[in-house]
């Protein structure tokens, strides 16, 4: 999966946010929110790329 920077700096949160998020996610045991991610299609191959939740993605690959 393709991160593409323009979507990962449209909305971008502060490290006070990103804090909160984390410790909800930990707290909770899961991304309660899902991961939005497009997909395109060219010469017969499929890509992906996140769209939404970068910040989840980035907590998630932290804690495995």
């Amino acid at each position: 999966m393709k991160i593409k920077k323009e979507f990962k700096t449209f909305l971008e949160i502060t490290t006070e946010q990103k804090a909160g998020l984390e410790a909800q996610i930990l707290k909770d045991g899961r991304i309660l929110h899902p991961l939005i991610i497009g997909r395109y299609h060219d010469n017969g191959k499929t890509f992906e790329f996140l769209i939404d939740g970068h910040n989840r993605f980035e907590i998630a690959k932290k804690h495995k």
